[in-house]
């Protein structure tokens, strides 16, 4: 049982270390920046988010008559693929698996207003199917702890 609340706590740390990143990718921190706060996320958990949340932005305002840069990018794509995998790989841990196959279904969303890849539509399927299975597998252990009871 205390390797399951150690995977959790890992879990955990690694999905609070990856919003606090992202978080910090869309206020415009450089690219290394983004690593840090990807390990102050993962390390101090609720609190690194609410700290990158309550800073400022970085991001420079454009000036209308520039030209937009229109550089592709595949980042989320990819996120959204590997957190597919996750779900599926996490299909005896319902609801952390529930929670990242959704995820990996929103960052189809946020990959499709960039550019359609196909690592993007992998992780909807995959985030598709993880959502399907992670909840079949909740409802099935639902149901024995219904039929059969919990003893200690």
């Amino acid at each position: 049982m205390i390797e399951i609340n150690w995977l959790l706590i890992v879990i955990c740390a690694l999905i609070t270390g990856l919003v606090c990143s992202v978080i910090a990718h869309w206020k415009g921190y450089e690219d290394e920046s983004v690593y840090y706060w990807f390990l102050i996320g993962a390390v101090i958990g609720i609190f690194g988010i609410l700290i990158i949340v309550l800073m400022k932005n970085k991001k420079k305002k454009k000036v209308r008559y520039m030209a937009k840069e229109n550089k592709p990018t595949h980042t989320w794509g990819i996120a959204g693929l590997v957190l597919g995998i996750i779900g599926l790989v996490l299909v005896f841990a319902p609801y952390i698996g529930i929670a990242t196959s959704i995820l990996a279904v929103v960052f189809y969303g946020v990959q499709k207003k960039h550019k359609p890849t196909g690592a993007a539509t992998a992780g909807l399927v995959i985030g598709i199917i993880g959502i399907v299975l992670n909840s079949l597998m909740l409802i099935f252990i639902i149901g024995v702890i219904a039929l059969f009871g919990v003893t200690t």
